[in-house]
């Protein structure tokens, strides 16, 4: 990731020459007014295409910058959510578990489908 053009930004210069500068990070100029940047414990980092990483002490988030985001979240409150418009497609060359010693909830409000390919089918309940 490169910074933008007339970016405040912290540089590493590697030798005397100055010639190989690199770019650490952005500094921000307007943190007090920004709400994202308010709390010290949690640290950002996005892109200027709207993605962005949060690091709180207790919760992990990943956000696509698209219009309509996909979204992981880790939460030691709450446990893992994962948030889309779209498919979600679990894929393993071995084995797919789902254990928890409480309940598994599956809801759709049209139709729920298991299928078994490769061999006859069989669904044991």
């Amino acid at each position: 990731m490169h910074a933008q053009n007339h970016a405040n930004a912290s540089l590493y210069f590697p030798d005397s020459t100055g010639k190989r500068a690199v770019v650490l990070g952005c500094v921000r100029k307007d943190s007090a007014s920004c709400a994202k940047t308010a709390n010290p414990n949690i640290s950002y980092f996005g892109t200027e295409h709207g993605s962005e990483l949060e690091l709180a002490p207790t919760a992990l988030s990943i956000v696509s910058g698209c219009k309509e985001p996909l979204k992981i979240t880790l939460d030691d409150h709450v446990g893992i959510t994962l948030t889309g418009h779209r498919k979600l497609i679990l894929n393993a060359k071995e084995e797919i578990s789902l254990y928890t010693p409480k309940r598994v909830v599956i809801q759709a409000q049209s139709q729920i489908l298991a299928k078994k390919t490769s061999a006859p089918s069989g669904l044991s309940l």
